[in-house]
């Protein structure tokens, strides 16, 4: 479905967030080790629903495990909380992939990848402001706002394949289950390039 910004109908556009690492130091920051990284570092997160192979990541920061596995390459790892959070609530737009992880030669289970398969389009073109930023490729983003969304609580847009976005009802689920180790951050407030610190966290 396509969306505006602001609407004539009584109904406001949903709203959107931008869900990621809470970048606590306490939990747990892992590094990819296996599965071939490279490969795993290029692709976007809808891409990631057609991986077969094995994901290995070696944890080196960090005292607690959380529902939510960080990483160097920021694919989300995640709980067997989570994925049976998304299937009891009937969260279709995702997919998980076999992942290990291991910390200090143990094994940690009950860990799985996550692919998310809902598409939100292109990213609304006035988010982008002031082109690149200096001496790199990388647009500064100025928030995020799907111009074709398919209606999935779990998306990423084509511009931003390695951003998870979530809608509210995704957000109500996660704090009421006391999901740890993500962070909720209103897509219009999403920055890259200017400086937004410290975040809301919703």
């Amino acid at each position: 479905m396509a969306l505006t910004r602001s609407s004539s109908v009584a109904s406001p556009p949903p709203r959107f967030y931008s869900l990621g690492p809470t970048w606590a130091t306490k939990y747990y920051w892992a590094y990819a080790e296996g599965g071939s990284p490279r490969e795993l570092a290029a692709m976007g997160l809808r891409e990631l629903g057609q991986f077969k192979g094995r994901a290995v990541f070696e944890v080196r920061e960090g005292a607690v495990a959380a529902d939510f596995i960080w990483n160097d390459i920021l694919l989300p790892i995640v709980s067997q909380k989570v994925v049976d959070i998304l299937l009891r609530n009937r969260i279709e737009s995702y997919s998980t992939f076999e992942v290990e992880v291991h910390r200090a030669s143990k094994t940690i289970s009950g860990y799985f990848g996550l692919a998310i398969l809902g598409r939100g389009g292109l990213n609304d073109p006035k988010a982008y402001r002031d082109g690149p930023l200096p001496g790199t490729q990388v647009q500064r983003v100025n928030g995020l706002f799907p111009t074709s969304w398919d209606g999935c609580d779990l998306f990423t847009l084509d511009d931003a394949k390695r951003l998870i976005l979530a809608t509210e009802r995704v957000r109500i689920l996660f704090k009421k289950e006391k999901v740890t180790n993500c962070r909720f951050t209103p897509a219009e407030e999403f920055s890259v390039g200017y400086s937004t610190w410290p975040p809301k966290q919703y």
